[in-house]
Parts: structure tokens; sequence; C-alpha cells
């Protein structure tokens, strides 16, 4: 019986897929042109964040751990820099929408609606808001990546794979 890889598989098929993705670029499209620090400064992190994601509905996993400690950080520093700064409400809409975030992997399943094609374009699809393209398509290929494995790792084990669009 093969065992679906934990965070550690995941990251470490995440990163070759990374430097894959990076050869392939450089060699035949050549569109995700930017300097060399950008790579290992914005892509790398997008890409242990995003490989990881969906497994945001499992309790025990790291990916769960990480969201909670970063959301619980986040509602203590919007908080604290508007008892300074004084009501603002933009803050304050930060601050509820990150807290239903933190609610709701509570409500889903394992290898559910997180573990859908779809689900990761929608996912990726907020990088379009913070920052380009070239983000979105780095972010949907890292969270596809964690999906390719797990759909691998299923079939090598003769089980049944179900394929999610949504």
């Amino acid at each position: 019986m093969i065992k679906i890889p934990g965070y550690k598989g995941h990251l470490l098929f995440g990163f070759l897929f990374f430097i894959i993705l990076i050869i392939f670029d450089l060699f035949v499209f050549d569109i995700l042109t930017v300097p060399a620090w950008y790579w290992w400064l914005v892509y790398s992190p997008l890409l242990i964040v995003m490989t990881l994601f969906p497994d945001i509905d499992t309790p025990s996993s790291v990916a769960r751990h990480w969201w909670t400690v970063t959301g619980l950080f986040l509602i203590i520093f919007l908080s604290l820099y508007m008892s300074i700064k004084g009501f603002i409400l933009q803050y304050l809409i930060y601050i509820i929408i990150t807290a239903i975030l933190l609610i709701v992997p509570w409500f889903l399943t394992h290898r559910g609606i997180m573990h859908s094609w779809g689900m990761g374009v929608i996912i990726a699809s907020t990088l379009l808001l913070i920052g380009s393209w070239q983000l979105f398509i780095m972010g949907l290929l890292a969270y596809w990546s964690h999906l390719l494995i797990d759909f691998l790792m299923t079939l090598a084990d003769g089980g049944h794979v179900k394929v999610r669009l949504i």
C-alpha cells in the first residue's frame, strides 16, 4: 500500500515541479521573466503556501496550523493597529473576513472541495487582487501540484480516483 505524501512529500514534489517550471520557462516560453531574487523571494514562499493549502481541511495538517497562527496574528495586529489609530471600518472588515476564514476550515471534510481543480482556480484568483497574472499562474500550478501528487499516488496504489472540478 502506497501512502499519500504528507507535507514534506508535497513540498518536495512542489519544489521539483517548480524547478521544472523554471527550466521549461527559460528554454520554451520565457514569459515569467523576472529577476532571480524575485523567484526566490516571492515565488518560493508562494509555492510553499499554495502547495500545502489544499490540506487546510485536515485538522492536524501543517497548512491548518500555519493558517490558524497567521490568521490570529493578523487579527491581533489589526486590532492593535485600530486601538492606536482609532476605529477604521476597512480594518474591521479585514478582521471579520479573517475570522470567517479561520472558522471555515473546521466545516470542511478532507479531500472535499479543497481538493478540487476548480477551488485551485478560485484560491489562485485571489492572487490577481494583490499581484499579477504571473503570481496567479505560479499559485495555480503549485496548488495543482498538490492535487496531482495525490492523484498519482492514489492511482499507483490501485485506488479509485475521483477527479473533482468543483
